[in-house]
């Protein structure tokens, strides 16, 4: 269930908001504490009007709200919104619990929220006091907290999944997000959302728009399949967008989400993610490489590479295989054989192992290129190929690749008229060194291109060739990067 959050500040917007509200989510908190003073008679004919069910909160200061008056205030208030007879009522967790006891003596037919906000972290002891706020007896118990990395998000979704459908468990920040996202498949009966990203009502929320248009947020449930990219960083991955609207456009029941995992935690992410249920993981920067100790099994291609872009997950097992390599190759090939050309391939990370290992096989003469000479030395050496570092580009080739996160790694006089060019980043479309390759009159190859081919065959990985036509998945990464603007 989806709850759209709304702080109107006035009563004159507040009906007008409910019903922005009702068109968009399934039930609406209204936040009380965002009013200057409480009309008891504008609030009661706006929650009897509802069509979707009202839940009433007036958030203290302490716990992140705008109310600033006594104890004794609030449990005065709270009974009088208790009156209106909304759906559920949100009650603060440091009341006396003889209050919250009374209200629903009272008010036999009103449910209670009991919410706890930590601002600080994510502590460690969740389950303490989730066991300390159910001696209350409360119909919902909330606990909020603020994730600090990807893994605090991991830990809220986990405990959400093994806690029952009576918590609603959520982080905070904008690592948080993924467990708005990612609620109902973790038993919590709902989740928050604003009616636009300029009235967020907590740090990391998404609109109700946005968890429709990105991650058809209505169509998920326990049965939905969990995939997903680990990467540091994954500001300008469009994986979220490109996959969700893939996996619509298939008819998959599937959603995917993007999470920044530092070196650090990047073994802790995989038993988070198998405990979860994952079953499909994109890897990114900075992980191709150092992600192969921890797999179970390595296919051939990856291994001889030394790389990983993909995980398939299981409760026994993690494989690591490389779609890089045909991605990039396949479009590149869609403009120009590669067989007997000069190929030179800036930067040495896993993106840049998989395209030079890829482009020998397929016939090139490859030479690749990094900041610093000894790191693409290594890589030459442990593949059979030429080396060179930025200031000594080689002076004729045919196909220049950017494999590193720069927009423009080399000086553009590097860059040589008339040859083949590409990007490997999807976002944005157009870098600064497409733009000059276009001025000298090159091919460009958009790292979009690329994208689709291995995305596409990281589908037939995760769902399997019986489930996944790659070809008809190839179309419609295809269609879906031409229908959306990078």
């Amino acid at each position: 269930m989806l709850c759209v959050s709304i702080k109107p500040t006035d009563y004159d917007q507040l009906e007008r908001l409910v019903v922005e509200a009702e068109s968009v989510g399934d039930m609406t908190e209204i936040r009380v504490d965002a009013f200057p003073y409480i009309d008891e008679g504008s609030l009661g004919k706006v929650v009897k009007k509802a069509k979707h069910p009202v839940l009433l909160t007036l958030r203290s200061k302490k716990e992140g709200g705008n109310w600033s008056g006594s104890l004794q205030e609030m449990e005065k208030i709270l009974r009088q919104l208790a009156a209106l007879d909304p759906f559920a009522l949100d009650v603060e967790h440091h009341l006396p619990p003889v209050c919250i006891t009374q209200l629903q003596v009272d008010y036999p037919d009103l449910k209670t929220v009991l919410s706890y906000h930590n601002f600080e972290s994510t502590p460690e002891d969740l389950c303490t006091i989730l066991k300390e706020m159910r001696s209350i007896p409360s119909h919902f118990y909330k606990i909020v907290t603020t994730a600090y990395d990807t893994i605090d998000a991991l830990k809220i979704l986990l405990f959400s999944k093994e806690s029952g459908p009576d918590l609603i468990a959520l982080a905070m920040g904008d690592d948080g997000t993924i467990t708005r996202i990612l609620a109902p498949l973790v038993n919590t009966p709902w989740t928050y959302a604003s009616l636009s990203t300029a009235t967020q009502t907590a740090s990391g929320q998404l609109s109700a728009e946005q968890l429709e248009r990105i991650y058809h947020y209505s169509r998920l449930n326990p049965n939905t399949t969990l995939c997903g990219l680990v990467g540091d960083p994954i500001t300008y991955s469009v994986g979220d967008i490109a996959h969700n609207a893939v996996y619509r456009y298939l008819g998959i029941n599937a959603v995917y989400v993007k999470m920044q995992i530092t070196p650090d935690k990047l073994k802790m992410c995989l038993d988070y993610v198998r405990q979860l249920g994952f079953r499909g993981l994109s890897i990114t920067i900075p992980h191709k490489e150092t992600i192969l100790k921890h797999l179970s099994i390595i296919d051939a291609t990856a291994k001889t590479v030394g790389a990983v872009n993909t995980l398939t997950l299981s409760k026994s097992r993690i494989v690591g295989t490389n779609t890089d390599t045909d991605g990039a190759l396949d479009a590149i090939e869609q403009h120009t054989k590669v067989k007997g050309l000069h190929m030179v391939i800036l930067g040495a990370g896993g993106s840049a192992r998989a395209i030079a290992y890829e482009g020998k096989q397929r016939g090139a003469i490859v030479t690749v290129a990094a900041r610093r000479k000894e790191q693409a030395q290594q890589l030459a050496s442990e593949l059979g190929i030429q080396c060179a570092d930025f200031s000594s580009i080689p002076t004729q080739y045919d196909i220049l690749v950017n494999a590193t996160p720069s927009d423009l790694p080399i000086d553009r006089s590097h860059i040589l008229r008339g040859t083949v060019v590409m990007d490997l980043k999807s976002k944005p479309k157009e870098t600064t060194l497409l733009k000059i390759a276009k001025e000298k009159n090159c091919t460009c190859v958009y790292g979009i291109e690329m994208f689709a081919r291995q995305a596409a065959k990281q589908l037939e990985a995760w769902f399997g060739h019986h489930a996944i036509n790659t070809q008809e998945a190839l179309q419609a990464f295809e269609e879906t990067f031409s229908a959306v603007s990078f």
